[in-house]
């Protein structure tokens, strides 16, 4: 199982999401004020999936960014839902995803 804690700039947790197998989350939240913008982030992801980069193969001298649509069934869920949550805002708070396995 994978967890992503979700913390704001004074590293207060804000929300916990487990990760067990494909579609099988579990959210907790900690902060009210960020539970709309969670639940408005995970149903997006749930119905089109996250975009995720990754680099891809260098090709001559050209630097190659490769990005994929990631949905709850894939492992690198949390992963890309981390990515996503780095450039939002929660409760107008600015938030931060950290990946623990378990």
């Amino acid at each position: 199982m994978k967890t992503l804690k979700i913390v704001n700039s004074q590293k207060q947790p804000v929300a916990s999401i487990g990760w067990e197998s494909p579609n099988q989350l579990t959210v907790q939240v900690f902060d009210s004020k960020s539970e709309t913008d969670l639940n408005a982030l995970l149903g997006q992801a749930k119905q089109r999936g996250i975009p995720y980069r990754l680099g891809g193969q260098p090709q001559a001298n050209l630097m190659v960014d490769e990005q994929i649509i990631i949905g709850p069934d894939h492992e690198m869920f949390l992963e890309a839902l981390s990515q996503a949550i780095g450039q939002l805002k929660f409760g107008g708070q600015r938030v931060f995803g950290l990946i623990q396995q378990n």
